[in-house]
């Protein structure tokens, strides 16, 4: 796969590069940030991304080739002459694409602008919440599609909805331990009972940043179950390597089967879900 670098991206473009690093330095001011480049564009992000810098796009005419297109998230719309799109692709949040031909086109207002992405960027992890549901469209049961599934939590009241893979994982604003009015809001929607636990994104990251699988050798199938109820005893199996009162962390090795410890953990712990720590950290990009 081919890698990309801004310094590739804008090869020659020497305006437009110059354009990009003043908006880069302004944005790395603000605080922590990730940087990642594509073939057409470099976002910034922290957990999750809030602004884009994109070469001349085809669709703004008369956009000069060594301009930029800036795009950042916003929850409410802006208007400016240098703003050439505002899109709400998801109820709530509002992309905008402004164009930056100058130096002095990145004034205060268009810095004010990445300073609210940024805070607002954190600030939604904090209300945020995922959901994860017990035992759907596995070996053809309990089929749901995703985009109905993503319109029954909207249909609840939840905001800024989004699901990761086709094992159950929803990601929502509105209130996570709303468990009761999520299983049965499902339940009359698809017309069978879905058993749901939820966590919080700090809660989830706080997990990430406790490396629960350090030091586990390579090629081990990694999962972590979670919990609805503090287990009544200690968990004691080969296969655990930490439990707490929320959350098991099991490695198992190839020849294992997955069935047999899933059976363990329900005759064990009663009500959990299980997901392998690749679908974790997948949620984590969300």
């Amino acid at each position: 796969m081919e890698e990309w670098t801004a310094e590739k991206l804008f090869a020659g473009r020497p305006g437009a590069f110059r354009l990009f690093g003043i908006v880069r330095r302004y944005i790395e001011s603000l605080g922590p940030v990730k940087e990642e480049a594509a073939k057409t564009q470099v976002s910034f992000g922290v957990k999750t991304k809030f602004a884009w810098v994109w070469l001349p796009q085809l669709w703004i005419k008369k956009q000069p080739d060594e301009s930029i297109t800036l795009a950042f998230d916003l929850d409410h719309p802006v208007k400016d002459p240098r703003i050439k799109e505002s899109v709400e692709p998801r109820p709530g949040r509002w992309m905008h694409h402004a164009v930056i031909m100058k130096e002095e086109d990145f004034d205060d207002k268009v810095r004010s602008w990445l300073q609210e992405a940024y805070n607002g960027q954190k600030d939604r992890r904090k209300g945020r919440y995922v959901a994860f549901l017990r035992g759907i469209n596995v070996g053809g049961n309990k089929i749901l599609k995703m985009d109905e599934l993503k319109k029954a939590f909207e249909s609840l009241g939840f905001k800024d909805v989004k699901t990761i893979l086709a094992s159950g994982n929803v990601i929502f604003e509105g209130g996570g331990r709303q468990l009761t009015k999520i299983e049965d809001g499902l339940g009359r929607r698809f017309g069978f009972r879905i058993p749901v636990i939820a966590r919080s994104f700090a809660e989830l990251e706080a997990i990430a940043a406790s490396d629960p699988f350090k030091g586990v050798k390579p090629g081990t199938r990694l999962f972590v179950t979670f919990l609805a109820e503090k287990p009544k005893r200690k968990a004691e199996d080969p296969r655990i390597l930490r439990a707490t009162g929320s959350e098991i962390f099991a490695a198992l090795g190839p020849d294992e089967k997955t069935t047999d410890y899933m059976a363990f953990l329900d005759k064990e712990f009663g009500k959990n879900t299980t997901r392998n720590w690749n679908s974790i950290e997948k949620i984590l990009k969300g």
